[in-house]
C-alpha cells in the first residue's frame, strides 16, 4: 500500500509495519516491539500502528518516536468522516517532535490490523509501508502566513529573531501576518468593553500578566495589520519586521498606541495614516464596540480553516507547519517548499551546515542530450557509410585490376606459344 500527503521535510520512507494489540492507541510508552528486523530496504524504519482515541494525536506520535518509530499511522475510528477533512492538529505540546504522522481510514487501517494479526508471522514480518511526503508547488511560488497576537512574547521572540533571514528571502516569498482572537458573544458587557471588539465576536487571546487590556492588544493587532499593508504597497516590507523589532524591544508585549507611536516615528512612517486604516476596517458606523471588523474577520476564517488549534503558529502553501518555532526551523520548511529551491536556500543551507540535495537533471537538459546523441549517431553513420562506400570503391578497382592483369598475362602466353 503506498500511502502519500503532503507535507514538508521528510524523504521517502519504506518500512516494516507494527501493530501491538496490548497498546493498541499508542497511548503508554510501553508495550511497543524491540524487534525491528526485516525492513525492506536494509534501512531501520519501523513504521507503527495505532487506532485513534483515549489521547491526543501529539501524545501518540511523541510515544512512537520515543519507540523507536520513524512514522506513526494513526487509524480513525469513525468510519464515517471524510478521511481527507481530519486535521491531526497541535495540542500546544508537539514542539521537538522530529517524526511525521498522517491518519487513514478506518477500513484502510482494518485491512492492515487484520494482515498484520492473522498471517502467520513469517508473512506478517514481510509487510510494509511506502509512504512519501510530497510538497506540491508546481508554480514554485511559497506562501506563508504567521498566526499570532501582538501581546505573546513567543511570537514576538520569533519575529525579532526572524527579521535578518526573512528579509533574505523576501523576493522568493509572500508573507502575511494573520491574528487569532477568541468569540464571546455571551460574556458580560464590562468584559466585552474591556476585552472585546464587535460586540463579544473577537476578544483578545489570554494575556495574564500583561498590563493592558485586551480592546488595546486588538487594536495593536489591526496597527500592525494595517503597517504591513501600507508597507507592502510602497514595496517596503522590511521596514514591518523593523518596526516589530522596536516595539518589542522598547514595549515587549505590551505595546500599547504611545509605544506604537514611537516605533512608527523610528521606521520614518506616519502613525495617522495607519490610525486611519484601522478605522476604515470597521464596518457600519466605525465603532469599535460594535461594529464587524474586516481584518479580524478575515483573520479568523483563515484560523479556522487551517485547523489549527495551538498559536503561534505558521502555516506554509496552506499547510500547518509541524516544528520548532526558531528561524533556523521555518526558514529550513520555506526552502523545502519551493520546487526549485532559489539560490538564497541554498546560501542558508550551506551557511547551516545543512546537506544540499544535487540538483537533478531538468526535462529541457534532458531533451538537448537526446538530440545530440542522435545527432552524433547521425554524424557516425554518415561518416561510416562514407568509408565504407571508398573501401568497397577500393575494393572493387583492386579486383578489377587484378582481373585486368591476369587477362593480359593470358593474351601474352597464348601469342608467346602460337
Amino acid at each position: 500500500m503506498d500511502l502519500k500527503i503532503l507535507k514538508t521535510s521528510f524523504p521517502l520512507k519504506i518500512g516494516r509495519i507494527y501493530y501491538n494489540a496490548s497498546n493498541k492507541d499508542g497511548c503508554e510508552r510501553t508495550n511497543f516491539t524491540t524487534d525491528f528486523s526485516g525492513d525492506p530496504d536494509g534501512i531501520l524504519t519501523p513504521i507503527f500502528l495505532v487506532d485513534r482515541g483515549n489521547c491526543h494525536f501529539v501524545t501518540k506520535v511523541r510515544n512512537v518516536e520515543k519507540a523507536g518509530g520513524s512514522l506513526a499511522v494513526i487509524i480513525d475510528d469513525s468510519g464515517t468522516m471524510d478521511i481527507k477533512k481530519v486535521i491531526m492538529s497541535d495540542d500546544g505540546t508537539g514542539t521537538g517532535i522530529r517524526i511525521p504522522s498522517m491518519i487513514i481510514s478506518k477500513e484502510d487501517g482494518k485491512k492492515l490490523k487484520e494482515f498484520l494479526t492473522k498471517s502467520s508471522s513469517d508473512v506478517a514480518r514481510q509487510a510494509s509501508l511506502s509512504a512519501e511526503f510530497v510538497f506540491e508547488n508546481i508554480e514554485n511560488e511559497v506562501k506563508w502566513q504567521f498566526f499570532y497576537t501582538s501581546a505573546n512574547d513567543k511570537a514576538l521572540d520569533f519575529i525579532r529573531n526572524f527579521r535578518d533571514n526573512v528579509i533574505k528571502l523576501q523576493s522568493s516569498v509572500q508573507f502575511q501576518p494573520r491574528f487569532v482572537s477568541w468569540s464571546c458573544p455571551f460574556c458580560d458587557s464590562d468584559f466585552k468593553r474591556k476585552e472585546c471588539f464587535s460586540d463579544g465576536k473577537y476578544c483578545a487571546m489570554n494575556h495574564i500578566g500583561t498590563n493592558v487590556q485586551g480592546k488595546d492588544i486588538l487594536e495593536e493587532d489591526l496597527r500592525e495589520a494595517c503597517l504591513f499593508k501600507l508597507l507592502k504597497q510602497d514595496q517596503q516590507e522590511a521596514k514591518w519586521w523593523d518596526y516589530m523589532q522596536y516595539v518589542h524591544r522598547m514595549c515587549y508585549e505590551e505595546v500599547n498606541e504611545e509605544c506604537s507611536k514611537m516605533g512608527h516615528k523610528s521606521i520614518g512612517r506616519d502613525y495617522q495614516i495607519t490610525t486611519n486604516c484601522v478605522k476604515d476596517s470597521f464596518e457600519g458606523s466605525k465603532n469599535p464596540q460594535v461594529d464587524d471588523n474586516k481584518i479580524l474577520k478575515e483573520d479568523i476564517a483563515a484560523w479556522n480553516l487551517y485547523g489549527s488549534a495551538y498559536w503561534p503558529t505558521v502555516v506554509i502553501n496552506d499547510r500547518n507547519y509541524r516544528g520548532d518555532l526558531v528561524p533556523d526551523s521555518v526558514i529550513n520548511a520555506l526552502c523545502s517548499a519551493f520546487a526549485k529551491e532559489p539560490s538564497q536556500c541554498k546560501k542558508f543551507k550551506e551557511e547551516a551546515g545543512i546537506a544540499v540535495e544535487p540538483e537533478g537533471i531538468t526535462g529541457n537538459v534532458l531533451i538537448i542530450v537526446v538530440v545530440l546523441l542522435i545527432l552524433v549517431n547521425i554524424v557516425m553513420i554518415f561518416i561510416y557509410r562514407r568509408c565504407s562506400n571508398r573501401e568497397m570503391k577500393d575494393d572493387m578497382q583492386l579486383q578489377v585490376n587484378s582481373a585486368v592483369s591476369q587477362y593480359f598475362a593470358l593474351s601474352t602466353r597464348n601469342n608467346t606459344s602460337m
